[in-house]
């Protein structure tokens, strides 16, 4: 069995060429509870919303920006941290999650655009950002990230979304009379959702794999073990399961740095020589194989959260800015 030894990551270049002003290429990640921006040359800044602002769900609530201004402002705060200044007219790739309307996208993209300006603005859902930058995306994968107030289940095919659904619980939840159970069920809802739908035998497929578990859902204590008692699957957390969509975003920001303006196959070319194998589970997991974590380091209740499916994902119409045309030949990127 072939275990990556770390999670795949950006190279953090320190070249001469890496100076300020030149194009670079960008990452962010906007969650209801954090945020985190890579940028080439300069490596990961990171921070958590303010704690009133988190809490009340002023800035960013449920995965969607409710704070244009707000988060702007914060997020130019951060990229601050860097000891030189991120040039405008870079390569930005920003994580979403599933199902993200056009109206979620186009508040995002007005955050990014007042602080960044970039040439190029993309976006790639977070769980196939997630298997990008966990070495996973090659095959048939089960990616469930339990973020802080979104729980999102997705069925991925060589690193395209085939179906997803998301719910509207998190960790965060867990303080205001959630249990990890009621995550976990909402988890199982949607996997019994895909059980029933055409593409069950993929499912099949990556349950024999196993369920790669990301976001804060996966360094939570016990929700690894509920899920995998559920389903009585192996369930693999990602070595950095809280950046592993951030890394994977970055990832592909480098590749289109690098490939400015080709055809679109190409860079679905490029995003598949970033896969790595993930490691197949024994046929018959226990209990105590709950939990992998590739390398050295590192009665069901249907709850009131909101929950929303799709097969083939994305539903919505792709657009210009949308990671998912680099498996669609003959269109074209903006």
């Amino acid at each position: 069995m072939t275990v990556p030894a770390r999670p795949a990551s950006p190279p953090l270049l320190t070249s001469r060429n890496s100076a300020a002003g030149r194009p670079t290429a960008l990452a962010v990640d906007v969650g209801s509870c954090t945020v985190g921006v890579w940028a080439a040359h300069q490596g990961t800044v990171s921070g958590s919303w303010d704690d009133a602002s988190a809490s009340a769900g002023t800035l960013v609530r449920r995965g969607r920006v409710v704070d244009i201004d707000g988060c702007a402002g914060l997020l130019a705060h951060l990229v601050r941290r860097y000891p030189l200044p991120v040039p405008d007219g870079g390569v930005v790739v920003a994580c979403r999650p599933v199902l993200a309307t056009e109206a979620d996208q186009a508040a995002t993209r007005r955050v990014l655009d007042a602080v960044f300006a970039p040439e190029r603005l993309l976006f790639i859902d977070t769980v196939r950002a997630a298997a990008v930058g966990s070495g996973a995306a090659a095959g048939t994968l089960l990616v469930v990230d339990i973020g802080a107030e979104l729980t999102e289940v997705a069925l991925l095919q060589d690193g395209r979304v085939r179906a997803a659904g998301r719910t509207e619980i998190g960790t965060r939840d867990l303080t205001r009379g959630a249990t990890v159970d009621l995550i976990s069920d909402n988890v199982l809802r949607h996997i019994d959702d895909l059980r029933a739908g055409p593409d069950a035998s993929a499912l099949v497929m990556a349950l024999a794999r196993g369920i790669l578990l990301v976001g804060d859902g996966a360094v939570h204590p016990g929700m690894a073990t509920a899920i995998s008692g559920m389903l009585r699957v192996r369930v693999h957390r990602a070595v950095a399961p809280r950046t592993a969509a951030l890394n994977g975003a970055g990832l592909a920001a480098m590749s289109l740095l690098r490939h400015r303006r080709p055809p679109v196959h190409h860079l679905g070319l490029a995003l598949g020589r970033l896969r790595e194998p993930f490691p197949a589970p024994p046929t018959a997991p226990s209990a105590s194989d709950a939990v992998l974590r590739p390398g050295a380091r590192g009665p069901r209740s249907s709850g009131s959260a909101a929950c929303q499916v799709s097969r083939g994902c994305p539903a919505r119409r792709a657009g210009s800015g949308d990671l998912a045309l680099w498996d669609a030949p003959g269109q074209a990127t903006q």
